[in-house]
């Protein structure tokens, strides 16, 4: 074994979010790398993780409320 090595650490001995913040510039290049690489096909981008669901939301609104009724469900009575 070469001297250089570093002792080995016991998971979960970390310092948390020090270690984080002290690597914040690795954290930028994977989640940017991530980015690119999960949205490179679609055209709208990270655009489209917000337009989905929102478009879900109308969809299920229609379906359930609109269709099914259950958009006038009773209200409380009170007196």
């Amino acid at each position: 074994m070469s001297s250089n090595t570093q002792e080995l650490v016991q998971p979960g001995l970390g310092r948390g979010l020090a270690d984080v913040a002290r690597s914040r510039f690795l954290l930028k290049l994977l989640v940017r790398k991530e980015l690119k690489v999960r949205y490179r096909g679609s055209v709208l981008g990270l655009l489209w993780s917000y337009v989905k669901p929102g478009v879900q939301f109308i969809v299920f609104y229609i379906a359930l409320g609109v269709f099914l009724g259950l958009e006038k469900s009773p209200g409380i009575r009170t007196g």
